[in-house]
């Protein structure tokens, strides 16, 4: 065995050493690096901040959309035919009123009620059953109304205020309407109520609001003028909140469309805690238990609560020959031929302009000045509700999509989408346009660039069958035309 001798390296050489002054970095440079990285720091934490700031003024606005953020998905589908979703969840259920089918085709159609009006919640995520009502709740009546199946019926929903929906079925199988609260978390019925024939009902916030008819007493000089009793009590408990008497009219009859029946029914409905009442010819709006107008355009028709204390009034036929009335916050009647334009998306950035549309020229946005009723400005050809956003209108037209200044009407951008989209929203960065191919578009708001595109065919089996697109719960439902329903998402 022989030794092995290893030869070492010499260690490397030492790097000489300099007696020169060191390099110093001067200590402005060191100073402005550091406030530079500060500003982009700080320029940083102030967009985030406006962007959650926007992101929480926007969650509290109806009708904006989550952001579309991937491929498009299915959260749940729901069976069609008979069952109809309330418009908003409840206590993070999806609410169906199972009332009913249309059956035939254009030429032929007829309305098969449901037996029994089944209202059913589902867990608005999933999809999934979580409890069911069997409608109306009395088995005598449930009796009559299958002894007696071509009778009308009608079932409705509409959500409280709380985690609660009130239902009501009205047929004239039971001689009037049949009302009930039902707890939107584990579907338990709260409460019942009966009302009389030829009532009319609306809710607002958590009240139920009543009209019933009043006979006039003789020797008023009315003839046979009807009145109405407008009664608001706590829709579970019952407790009165306040009741209003309208001085009798004499009633003017109207020809439902279609038909040869006439009816002298009221009409009443709510927004933002004020009350509508609509009878022959005339209109009351009522608030806190007062009236604060009283209309009367001497035919018959109907109308709508506007934003910001306005009402507008239409006729039920004839819009070519009789005016409407537009009525502004201050009393001011202006004579109109249009009605309240629908609204997808309102963040209140245009508060001093009325948007309507004609009801003549049925595809004209008529902008009026909120204060005085004067037309602002007019835009043709839109097919669509409107968004508004950021003091900037956008809808739906016969190419597209268009966007104005809701101020003045000029016309910021128009995208061409070889067709009009069935539904235009927004999620508060960007326009979503739902296509008639089933294409989802993102565009930019302010010079309506192509942001993204979404192809949901994957999701529906066929784009032909679609019926209406709709924001529901920051999601866009998808309607069909056999009534089942699919809730989308992205991601």
């Amino acid at each position: 065995m022989q030794a092995v001798a290893l030869d070492e390296e010499p260690p490397p050489p030492r790097a000489p050493r300099s007696d020169g002054p060191r390099r110093r970095v001067p200590l402005a440079a060191v100073l402005a690096g550091v406030l530079a990285l500060v500003g982009v720091v700080a320029v940083q934490v102030t967009l985030d901040a406006r962007d959650r700031m926007r992101e929480d003024r926007l969650s509290g606005v109806a009708g904006v959309l989550q952001p579309v953020d991937g491929p498009l998905h299915a959260l749940w589908h729901l069976g069609g035919g008979e069952e109809q979703l309330v418009g908003v969840p409840v206590a993070g259920r999806a609410v169906s009123v199972r009332s009913g089918l249309w059956r035939g085709d254009l030429d032929e159609q007829g309305w098969t009620p449901a037996e029994d009006a089944t209202i059913r919640g589902y867990d608005a995520r999933t999809g999934r059953p979580v409890w069911q009502v069997l409608f109306p709740l009395d088995a005598v009546e449930s009796a009559e109304l299958r002894r007696r199946p071509s009778e009308p019926r009608w079932t409705w929903c509409e959500a409280l205020t709380g985690p609660r929906l009130l239902c009501a079925l009205t047929s004239p199988a039971l001689g009037g309407t049949r009302v009930a609260v039902i707890d939107g978390i584990d579907g338990r019925v709260l409460t019942t109520r009966a009302l009389p024939e030829g009532a009319a009902w609306t809710t607002s916030g958590a009240d139920l609001v009543v009209a019933t008819r009043q006979s006039v007493p003789h020797g008023t000089g009315q003839g046979s003028a009807v009145g109405w009793l407008v009664v608001a009590t706590d829709a579970t408990t019952g407790a009165a909140q306040w009741h209003v008497r309208v001085p009798g009219v004499r009633p003017v009859d109207r020809v439902v469309p279609g038909t040869d029946r006439a009816v002298t029914d009221a009409e009443l409905s709510a927004r933002d805690g004020r009350v509508l009442l609509v009878h022959s010819g005339h209109a009351w709006s009522m608030a806190d238990g007062r009236v604060e107008r009283d209309v009367s355009v001497g035919v018959d028709g109907w109308a709508e609560l506007g934003p910001g204390g306005a009402l507008v009034w239409a006729p039920w036929s004839r819009p070519s020959e009789v005016r409407g009335l537009l009525v502004l916050a201050d009393g001011r009647e202006v004579p109109v031929r249009e009605r309240l334009a629908a609204v997808t998306v309102d963040d209140g950035s245009a508060d001093d302009v009325l948007l309507l549309s004609g009801t003549v020229a049925t595809d004209t946005l008529v902008a009026r000045d909120a204060r005085t009723g004067d037309v602002r400005w007019t835009a043709r050809g839109v097919t669509t509700p409107a968004v508004v956003l950021d003091g900037v209108v956008s809808a739906g037209t016969v190419d597209g999509v268009a966007a104005w200044r809701a101020a003045t009407g000029e016309r910021l951008l128009a995208v061409d989408l070889d067709g009009s989209p069935v539904f235009v929203g927004t999620d508060g960065y960007s326009l979503v346009a739902f296509a008639a191919d089933g294409t989802l578009h993102g565009l930019a708001p302010d010079d309506g660039a192509s942001r993204w595109t979404r192809d949901a065919s994957t999701v529906l089996a066929d784009t032909a069958g679609l019926h209406r697109v709709t924001a529901w719960d920051r999601h866009l439902l998808l309607t069909l035309t056999d009534g089942s329903a699919v809730l989308l998402a992205s991601g």
